[in-house]
C-alpha cells in the first residue's frame, strides 16, 4: 500500500504529464512530451506547425505530428527510453487556407525526453515609397520588382494601388506612393527595382538597391524611399523692365509645383552655390537662375522673392510647364524704384 507522500507524488506526475509539462517517469513504456510554439515579440502561440523527433543515436525517426487544430502545441508519443539523445525538428507548412505560412523556421533542439519550447520570428516585408525628391511629395502609380539573392532567387512584383495576387501585387491595397510587398520567403538580401512600367511621367527611372530584410516581430517593416528627379530644366532670366538687355543680378525666388498641388521646392538665389537638388547650377550671380532635375511636364510657379537694392519685387507669378530633355528659359522684368 503506497504512503500517502507516495500516492501525493504520483498523482502530481500524472497531472502535469496529462497537460504536457512535464516528462513521463522511465518505468512507462510509451508516453506524450509536448511542444509549445510561440511568436517572438508577442508570445502569441504559433499555430500549425509540424514536428518530428529524431533519434540521434540509433538515427531514424522515432515520431511526429503536426498542431491541426491551430492551438500552438503538439504532443509527440515515444518511448521514453528512446529519447536519451534526440533532435526535435520544426517544420511549416502552408495554412489550412492554402497561403504561406508568416513565419521563419525556428532552429532544432536537441535534448531528452522533456517538454520543448519554440519562438519563431515573423518573415519580413518592405515598404517602398516614390516621392519627388525637390518637393518631398509622395509619387503614386510606380511599379517594383523584389529579387532574392539567396538561396532561391525568387522575384516579387507589384505596382501601386494593384490587388495582392498571391505573392505579388501591392498589399496595402492603396494608391499611396507606397508599394507593399507580402512576407517575403526568407530573411536576407534583396534587390528592389524599379521598372519603366507606369514611372511617373516626367522622372528618371531611380537605381536599384539592395535591401537587408532581418528576421521580424510584430509590427517590424524594411522601408526605402526612391527620391525621383527629372530632366527639365528652367533658366529664369531677371531683366531690368526698361533696358532688357541688362541683367539684374542676385534675385530670388520661390519655386512650387503646382502639378503636386502647389508643393514648393524652396527658396532659390541666382549666384547661390548649389547643394543636392537647391541652389542656382551655374553658382554665378549673373542674372539667370538655373534649376534643374524637375519633372518633365510638371507646371511650376515662379515668384520673385528679392532684388537688389535699386529695383522692386515682381509681383506677378511666373508660370511655366517644364519639358522633358530640356531647359525651358523664362523672363521676369523687374522695374527699378
Amino acid at each position: 500500500m503506497l504512503s500517502p507522500r507516495s500516492l501525493l507524488t504520483a498523482l502530481s506526475t500524472a497531472a502535469l504529464v496529462a497537460v504536457g509539462l512535464a516528462a513521463a517517469p522511465p518505468a512507462q513504456a510509451y508516453g506524450y512530451f509536448s511542444v509549445h510554439t510561440f511568436e517572438r515579440g508577442s508570445g502569441a502561440p504559433v499555430p500549425y506547425v509540424c514536428y518530428s523527433v529524431e533519434d540521434l543515436g540509433a538515427g531514424g525517426t522515432l515520431a511526429s505530428a503536426c498542431d491541426n487544430d491551430g492551438d500552438g502545441m503538439v504532443l509527440l508519443e515515444t518511448h521514453a527510453d528512446e529519447c536519451g539523445d534526440c533532435r526535435v525538428h520544426q517544420s511549416l507548412p502552408d495554412l489550412p487556407t492554402g497561403e504561406k505560412t508568416p513565419y521563419l523556421l525556428a532552429p532544432d533542439q536537441d535534448g531528452g525526453w522533456h517538454p520543448y519550447v519554440f519562438h519563431n520570428y515573423l518573415k519580413p516585408y518592405l515598404e517602398v515609397g516614390y516621392r519627388d525628391a525637390h518637393t518631398e511629395v509622395g509619387l503614386p502609380g510606380a511599379c517594383m520588382t523584389v529579387h532574392e539573392k539567396e538561396p532561391s532567387g525568387g522575384a516579387f512584383a507589384g505596382c501601386d494601388g494593384d490587388a495582392p495576387n498571391g505573392e505579388n501585387g501591392d498589399h496595402d491595397g492603396e494608391r499611396n506612393a507606397v508599394i507593399r510587398t507580402a512576407r517575403l520567403p526568407h530573411d536576407g538580401d534583396y534587390t528592389v527595382a524599379t521598372t519603366n512600367r507606369f514611372l511617373p511621367t516626367g522622372y528618371v527611372k531611380p537605381d536599384p538597391v539592395d535591401l537587408y530584410a532581418p528576421p521580424a516581430e510584430p509590427g517590424d517593416v524594411v522601408t526605402h524611399t526612391f527620391e525621383l528627379t527629372g530632366t527639365a530644366g528652367i533658366a529664369v532670366r531677371a531683366v531690368d523692365a526698361r533696358r532688357p538687355r541688362k541683367a539684374v543680378k542676385g534675385a530670388c525666388y520661390v519655386v512650387r509645383d503646382r502639378t503636386l498641388g502647389g508643393a514648393s521646392l524652396g527658396r532659390f538665389c541666382d549666384g547661390s552655390v548649389r547643394s543636392g537638388l537647391a541652389g542656382d547650377e551655374d553658382q554665378a550671380a549673373n542674372g539667370v537662375l538655373t534649376l534643374v532635375l524637375l519633372a518633365g511636364g510638371h507646371e511650376y510657379v515662379i515668384k520673385q522673392r528679392s532684388v537688389p537694392d535699386g529695383y522692386r519685387v515682381t509681383k506677378k507669378a511666373t508660370v511655366v510647364t517644364a519639358v522633358s530633355g530640356e531647359s525651358t528659359v523664362v523672363t521676369v522684368r523687374t522695374s527699378r524704384r
